[in-house]
């Protein structure tokens, strides 16, 4: 079970409070393998949405189940094997992108053993990688092994990103990665984000509010295992 949040909230230019969130919990059943990597994967989506202040917006997947093949077409309907249309298809990707090869962070790990105070920076790449596939591109990003707990093997992780959009993203927190399969299970980060695109903010006849002020972001991801039996389809 993999359950996200995210938040974002900034002031406009009356001084009100602007927030948005958006959550998404959903279901991983491993149908097939392929070496060390699932190829084949059952998605079911209980909760996919944004809120606005007091209004939620529920995505097109939210509700739905797929079944997520390495071979095409990549994302089909559960129910009937259809392939699914192409913005639900990108959407369930934009989740589970790497089916078939080893994860980024599977990639950038030593095999070799790591020293506490060990820099691994790749490591912040295949982190904002997790966050979102296309939505980000990294500007510069740390992270270093902090502490070994349990299973886990804990990051302090940094990333500086920009969007298309025009978005600047500074933030900050941990990384929990387990170790026997490099299976990314708990994601904190704290931080701020502005507007750099040179857009301003609401303007009158004449004048311009100037741009848009900086705004604070969070984020949490954690995934939960079971042993449930293998379903085939």
């Amino acid at each position: 079970m993999v359950r996200v949040r995210a938040s974002s909230e900034s002031t406009d230019s009356q001084g009100g409070v602007q927030s948005s969130t958006y959550e998404s919990e959903y279901r991983v059943e491993i149908l097939a393998v392929d070496g060390p990597a699932p190829s084949r994967v059952g998605l079911r989506f209980l909760r996919n949405a944004y809120i606005y202040g007091e209004r939620e917006v529920p995505t097109a997947i939210q509700g739905k189940e797929y079944v997520v093949d390495a071979r095409a077409p990549h994302v089909r309907e559960a129910s009937g094997g259809a392939a699914a249309p192409e913005a639900e298809a990108q959407r369930v990707l934009d989740v589970f992108p790497d089916l078939g090869t080893r994860t980024r962070i599977d990639e950038v790990l030593p095999d070799d053993a790591m020293r506490i105070g060990d820099a691994r920076d790749e490591l912040a790449g295949a982190v904002l990688r997790v966050i979102h596939p296309r939505a980000w591109s990294l500007r510069a990003g740390t992270a270093t092994l902090a502490r070994v707990a349990g299973d886990a093997a804990v990051f302090e992780v940094t990333l500086d990103a920009t969007s298309e959009t025009g978005l600047h993203l500074e933030v900050s927190g941990e990384a929990r990665v387990r170790v026997r399969d490099a299976q990314l299970m708990e994601l904190a980060l704290d931080g701020r984000y502005e507007n750099v695109s040179g857009a301003s903010g609401a303007s009158g006849a004449g004048g311009s509010a100037g741009p848009e002020p900086p705004g604070t972001f969070s984020l949490r991801r954690s995934v939960t295992s079971d042993q449930a039996p293998r379903i085939d389809r």
